[in-house]
């Protein structure tokens, strides 16, 4: 989150705590008067339940090299320590959608937006995606706020024990009754109560943390994205009349990525189940796929544009290679989509 005042990832974390900094040092009564609360839709997290994939071309390189320097743009040990050491208030909302398991835990998947498809273009695919991501951050809101944007609540007659900050300190008791949570064993009240609770009982209050107004990820409709194959194809066609006379073949090579080692054998079986559930769930958008086009042309296409020889084929076939293209970015659309379980099952 620290990194340059905002400038890459639009995230002035530092920043804002230097403002709290001087704001606190003129008023010291032992509680908290300010914090920082971020909103993520995209929060940075290590990704360390995906398996290696071998990158295909210059394209997936590149993508890669952009996110090392990012993370390696994060690695400021000074502001980091500054951070770390702030005794103010700091939490993020981001996308998730919580779920009990057979246990009565509550877990849920750390991402759980649609728009976050197709390199995060996907709202653009379907209004049912913004619809679905809209609502999903009105319920983290919510959740945040009854949850998690509070203040511990003790009201022992023991003066060791009691912990009452002075914002719940006049509430009633039906007040604290209705708004009063436990996590970790521990009590709690929100700092900004919410109203609708009044009207639901015990019951629904609690069941409220699990509940969204939109329950299932919408399902994309393939035949959707095949009816603009004619656009794409077109805007393809242009961009190909400018990059006609690069030569990728060098680039290409400079592709070659060293496959991962020293791997202990819990690892390696961790590493074949998510390959595992990644084919299962690729295998909904290869139905798609196999059903528009063939996938030996598909095959045939990517071997071509390997070859020194492009800058030809591009020349006396922009319309042809440009809707080969087309058919290979709806296909990895699909599969993006499918990945995340919002491709339409093909019957």
């Amino acid at each position: 989150m620290v990194i340059d005042g905002g400038a890459i990832n639009n995230e002035p974390y530092r920043e804002i705590l230097s403002i709290l900094e001087h704001k606190s040092n003129k008023i010291n009564d032992g509680y908290p008067r300010y914090g920082v609360i971020m909103i993520g839709p995209f929060p940075d997290r290590a990704q360390l339940q995906e398996a290696y994939a071998r990158p295909n071309d210059a394209v997936d390189v590149a993508q890669k090299i952009i996110g090392t320097l990012m993370d390696q743009s994060r690695i400021k040990r000074r502001e980091m320590l500054e951070t770390d050491s702030s005794q103010h208030f700091k939490s993020i909302i981001f996308p998730r959608k919580w779920r009990t398991d057979f246990g009565g835990n509550i877990n849920g998947a750390p991402r759980s937006i649609a728009c976050d498809s197709a390199m995060a273009f996907g709202g653009f695919l379907d209004i049912s995606f913004r619809q679905h991501d809209f609502f999903l951050g009105r319920n983290n809101a919510r959740n945040f706020v009854r949850y998690f944007f509070s203040f511990p609540y003790n009201n022992s007659n023991d003066p060791e024990k009691y912990d009452v900050h002075p914002i719940h300190r006049k509430w009633t008791e039906d007040m604290v009754d209705t708004f009063i949570f436990e996590k970790d064993g521990q009590f709690y009240l929100p700092i900004i109560p919410d109203l609708y609770l009044f009207d639901q009982d015990k019951d629904q209050r609690k069941k409220q943390r699990t509940h969204y107004d939109i329950k299932d990820l919408p399902k994309y409709n393939p035949e959707e994205i095949f009816g603009l194959e004619k656009k794409i194809t077109k805007r393809l066609v242009k961009i190909l009349n400018v990059i006609q006379n690069r030569d990728f073949t060098e680039e290409i090579e400079k592709a070659k990525r060293t496959e991962l080692e020293n791997l202990s054998e819990k690892q390696r079986e961790k590493i074949r189940n998510i390959a595992r559930i990644a084919a299962e769930k690729n295998m909904i958008a290869e139905k798609w796929i196999k059903k528009k086009y063939n996938k030996n042309l598909l095959s045939k296409f990517w071997s071509f544009t390997s070859k020194p020889f492009v800058n030809i084929g591009f020349y006396f076939g922009k319309n042809y290679a440009a809707k080969k293209m087309t058919q290979a970015i709806i296909s990895e659309i699909l599969k993006d989509l499918a990945s995340k379980d919002l491709l339409k099952k093909h019957t």
